[in-house]
């Protein structure tokens, strides 16, 4: 009893305690502090892509938690899968109609919802952009995750462990279509482009474990490549593989997290993961939307810097910041009436 007591009291300071962090705020490296509580009980929905992993579980638990900690309203909501935009075009209606004070979007579509942000924003409701990159109608905050430097550091962190001057590199995305996915491209090209690394291509998939397992043994069957890089589920495949002792010499580097691949991170067969502590960036997303309401001065772009996650720094990692506390599971709620 006393330990379970001892568990909530550390995540409780730790709730507490999330700021001040280390940001990029309209380009420049700044510190985020985070208000200590609102005005007033401001109401906000959250839209969130879908429910199917930790990285989504631990962002809605972050904006849960966050909601609680400023004493406001919020409505979390998910699409249930990338594919669903008619679901979020709805939800993103539904919340309007409920008078939201602001909306908290992870998109679906970097384009389809153009329409709704702009009338959204015609209402003078205040609109976030979360985690994923929209294109069209500029948002009212952006909290995002540009993942063009999470696949440059990806790519550094291979460079520097290689095994030598030019190694090739396997590479996997994610989506199609999707701007997380192709700015990681943009990001690990970059990474790369000076180094006489050799990248072969394993092709665009959607992030299930079936879809992309299969782009992995596709690209393995015919090649042997040094490294691979890609989204977190084609590490996780990749590992899986290297973990089984086929392709034993591979060394498997994740450009975003999930729970399994930094699990992985621990018993050596993914030799390292580029965090963007997806909780912290959720907390951001609804302090700086109550700043905004407010008319507290706050930026306009924020990001984190990239993190790395390998065998030397594992075990100390706050996790925390990336899934959220053991046991929790995703959290969707209505917003109240």
């Amino acid at each position: 009893m006393k330990a379970a007591l001892l568990l909530l009291a550390c995540l409780s300071a730790s709730a507490a305690d999330w700021f001040p962090v280390p940001v990029i705020a309209d380009g420049k490296p700044a510190t985020y502090r985070a208000q200590a509580s609102a005005a007033k009980p401001w109401r906000l929905c959250a839209l969130l892509p879908n429910g199917s992993d930790k990285f989504w579980w631990g962002v809605s638990w972050g904006l849960s938690e966050e909601a609680k900690r400023l004493h406001i309203q919020l409505g979390i909501y998910s699409a249930g899968d990338y594919a669903n935009l008619n679901t979020q075009r709805a939800q993103l209606t539904s919340c309007l109609q409920q008078h939201a004070d602001a909306i908290l979007l992870a998109a679906v579509s970097p384009s389809a919802l153009d329409d709704l942000v702009t009338q959204a924003l015609g209402q003078q409701v205040a609109v976030i952009d979360l985690l994923n990159q929209r294109t069209g109608t500029p948002a009212t905050v952006s909290v995002i995750s540009d993942t063009a430097p999470l696949g440059r550091a990806a790519a550094q962190y291979a460079l520097a462990h290689a095994p030598h001057k030019a190694p090739t590199v396997a590479w996997f995305p994610g989506p199609r279509g999707m701007i997380w996915a192709e700015r990681a491209s943009i990001g690990l090209h970059d990474g790369l482009a000076k180094s006489g690394a050799r990248i072969i291509d394993g092709g665009y998939g959607d992030v299930g474990i079936s879809q992309q397992m299969t782009l992995v043994r596709k690209l393995l069957a015919d090649n042997q490549p040094d490294i691979i890089i890609g989204n977190s589920v084609a590490a996780e495949a990749a590992g899986r593989m290297v973990g089984a002792g086929r392709y034993a010499h591979a060394k498997v580097i994740a450009y975003y997290p999930s729970e399994p691949v930094v699990d992985m991170v621990r018993d050596g067969t993914v030799q390292a993961v580029v965090a963007n502590l997806q909780v912290i960036q959720s907390r951001i997303a609804v302090d700086v939307a109550v700043k905004h309401l407010e008319g507290i001065a706050h930026p306009r772009d924020i990001q984190l810097p990239p993190e790395i996650i390998d065998r030397h720094n594992v075990g100390r990692f706050d996790r925390v910041k990336l899934f959220g506390p053991p046991g929790i599971w995703m959290v969707q709620q209505p917003l109240p009436n």
